[in-house]
């Protein structure tokens, strides 16, 4: 079996370089085709259109970069990042100028070309964000959890104002964005979608704003910014918490003024775009650490989104395995046994992870069913959680802190116990060392078996 979804191009003239990619992609479930020519290289591009392209600047006595316009072409939509053993600022401008979606420095450190590849796969539609049964949401799920997120979207969808969507990574903060913009009135504009984390801080500006020819060494014709290319759409930024914090004070400016000056200009444009942002940070402990802007902050939160982890909806994942298993052509099915495994697994990369696990999966079946043992070996990470720890980090600090989050364990202790003695207060008191009268009083008080919080 192969997998028709996620697919890599590698061009590099360097046998080692192209090796190293097929061992560590391929273990991670991803078909690699790696060729070291630009006839070869196009050929691939056009016939398999794979999702991603990793090109060298350097192709012996050709030239990445003159090839780079021309993959763009015969495989629109999909990403290309560079590589160069010359790291130099010129290089990377030409580079991203040209439709370059990033960039990497040889020797290449493959846990960041992982995640530059994650990345680029759920920011154009190909990796496993969740999704729902709605083609043009994306989204998938009937929990309540994932049910209320399409409420709230939709919702959201039919105002103007800022949104700010947290969340951890894999969760489809993405998939979410595109949802606002989808069901919006300005559906019929751009939806451009920013990784303010993998821009080079000396990009940033220029490609925000857009530069002028001859603005700076690399500037070698007019370029507008992305700002300015979402005009009458959305500007999704995404991984805002990475940004410095000179660009938080001009992206602040921008947003009260709605009008860009690209670098080397001296005139300012108009624009009217939409703006949502994301994050899987903590901005109100950034702001603490005096790493993100308050009023920045408060100006992009306006309305707020937090797409749950796939911890907070296991039960939706007989449904996503499904949907990811039809998407790539396999007829195949997860066993009872496969279904509780996953779902008591923690999913610390959330649904993207769980993608890479069933397409792992399906190609280790031997029969139209999914067992355990066609599982990747996961080994769930809760013996370095600290549960009580994560109790007290969700909590709201405020005066009566301390009161209520007592009370709110003493809740749950007392339901479990209900829960577990069958409503017998008798029995479920013995299990607490509580004389039954205290029980009483507190079932008394609303406490009882199986209540919904």
């Amino acid at each position: 079996m192969t997998i028709k979804g996620n697919q890599i191009l590698v061009v590099d003239d360097e046998a080692s370089i192209c090796l190293a990619f097929r061992k560590f992609f391929e273990r991670r479930g991803y078909v690699v085709h790696a060729v070291g020519t630009v006839d070869q290289a196009l050929a691939i591009a056009s016939d398999v259109k794979p999702g991603l392209t990793f090109l060298d600047v350097k192709l012996g006595d050709a030239d990445g970069l003159d090839l780079l316009p021309r993959l763009l072409q015969v495989n629109p939509g999909r990403p290309v990042i560079v590589m160069t053993a010359y790291g130099s600022l010129e290089i990377i401008s030409k580079a991203m100028s040209a439709g370059a979606s990033d960039y990497l420095t040889k020797p290449l450190d493959m846990q960041l070309a992982e995640k530059l590849v994650s990345q680029s796969f759920a920011s154009h539609g190909s990796a496993a964000e969740s999704r729902q049964a709605k083609p043009e949401d994306g989204f998938i799920g009937s929990s309540n959890a994932m049910q209320d997120l399409f409420k709230k979207l939709i919702k959201y969808a039919q105002l103007d104002d800022p949104v700010l969507i947290c969340g951890e990574t894999g969760t489809g903060k993405e998939l979410a964005a595109r949802m606002i913009h989808a069901r919006s009135s300005r559906a019929k504009g751009p939806f451009i979608a920013v990784n303010c984390g993998a821009i080079p801080e000396a990009l940033m500006e220029s490609q925000l704003f857009g530069h002028r020819k001859g603005a700076f060494t690399g500037a070698l014709e007019d370029r507008i910014g992305w700002c300015q290319a979402a005009d009458d759409g959305t500007l999704f930024l995404d991984e805002i918490g990475e940004l410095s914090l000179a660009a938080q004070t001009r992206l602040l400016r921008f947003l009260d003024q709605k009008t860009v000056e690209r670098l080397g200009d001296t005139e300012q444009a108009s624009v009217n775009v939409r703006i949502v942002a994301a994050t899987n940070k903590n901005l109100k402990e950034a702001i603490q650490m005096k790493t993100f802007r308050a009023d920045l902050f408060y100006r992009i939160s306006v309305l707020n989104v937090v797409t749950p982890s796939l911890r907070e909806h296991v039960k939706d994942i007989p449904e996503l395995a499904a949907y990811f298993l039809q998407q790539d052509n396999y007829k195949l099915a997860l066993d009872d046994s496969a279904v509780k495994f996953l779902e008591n697994y923690t999913w610390p990369g959330n649904v993207r992870e769980l993608r890479s696990v069933i397409i792992q999966a399906a190609q280790e079946a031997k029969s139209n069913t999914i067992t355990v043992d066609c599982l990747p070996n996961l080994k769930s990470p809760l013996s370095t959680i600290d549960p009580l720890q994560q109790f007290v980090d969700q909590l709201e600090l405020g005066g009566d802190c301390l009161k209520e989050a007592v009370e709110l364990l003493q809740k749950k202790l007392i339901k479990r116990a209900l829960d577990e003695s069958n409503g017998n207060q008798s029995a479920a008191a013995a299990k607490l060392g509580l004389h039954r009268n205290s029980l009483h009083r507190l079932y008394a008080d609303g406490i009882k078996p199986s209540d919904q919080e």
